[in-house]
């Protein structure tokens, strides 16, 4: 299947760094305009004059996601600039690992509200702006902390598995819209220095090897290519078959 998003419009949550950043350089690659929302100024200025240099059509947007009015006014000021997105991926995420009795009720909703809320309000707007106009893609991005949990991981898991949940539902409440909504679970992909990872590190996923954040962006262009109509409702889990695998490492 060959893949051109020239003349698409995205929008990427969390696209400053990371995973996000590869998300939206791979669809600048293909040809898409595309949007970064992240809190992190310095880091979205420089990733959209990196693109820009590089012939991509970006655009940054300063915004806190934990504010919903700030949601409703990006989705108002990119549409006046470009007209409505056509495929919303939601990285953005915060974690914050505590133990279960020293987490703060504050803390717990903080997360809550970045990693679900925003998914979902996000989510509402991208609709709201699109009317019936069909073909649309959304992608929620939710790491396998759901699946495979660490002590002081509550808050941090219930929201990546409430995103699982949210992904079903919403593919159902849109499916007559003509508008997919699919999930991707990645496991360890390194954000990092590649090069330091031990060969241990690699040996514990029956891929051979510890995912690249380039690994998710090719999961997200294959969801929401046009000719993709058929994946809905579902959670790919990117994470090279670690946890098909039980884990005794020394």
């Amino acid at each position: 299947m060959e893949i051109n998003y020239t003349g698409k419009r995205v929008l990427v949550t969390g696209g400053a760094s990371g995973i996000g950043s590869a998300i939206v350089r791979e669809y600048g690659r293909l040809g898409a305009a595309v949007g970064i929302a992240d809190v992190d100024r310095e880091r979205g200025i420089a990733l959209e004059t990196a693109c820009i240099e590089a012939g991509y059509k970006v655009l940054y947007y300063h915004i806190d996601l934990r504010h919903s009015g700030a949601i409703r006014q990006m989705f108002d000021e990119a549409e006046a600039i470009g007209g409505h997105a056509d495929i919303l991926v939601n990285v953005a995420d915060v974690s914050r690992f505590k133990p279960m009795m020293e987490m703060t009720a504050e803390e717990w909703d903080e997360i809550q509200a970045i990693n679900l809320r925003a998914p979902f309000l996000c989510s509402q707007c991208f609709v709201a702006h699109r009317k019936n106009m069909g073909y649309g893609r959304i992608v929620n991005v939710a790491p396998t902390k759901a699946i495979v949990c660490d002590e002081g991981n509550e808050a941090y898991a219930v929201s990546q598995g409430g995103l699982v949940s949210l992904t079903r539902a919403m593919a159902l409440s849109l499916a007559h819209r003509r508008i997919t909504v699919n999930c991707i679970s990645p496991g360890w992909i390194e954000t990092g220095d590649y090069s330091k990872l031990r060969p241990e590190d690699h040996a514990q996923h029956p891929s051979g090897r510890v995912g690249h954040p380039e690994d998710v962006a090719l999961a997200c262009l294959y969801l929401t290519a046009p000719a993709n109509d058929f994946i809905n409702g579902e959670n790919i889990v990117l994470d090279g078959g670690f946890c098909r695998k039980m884990q005794y490492l020394e």
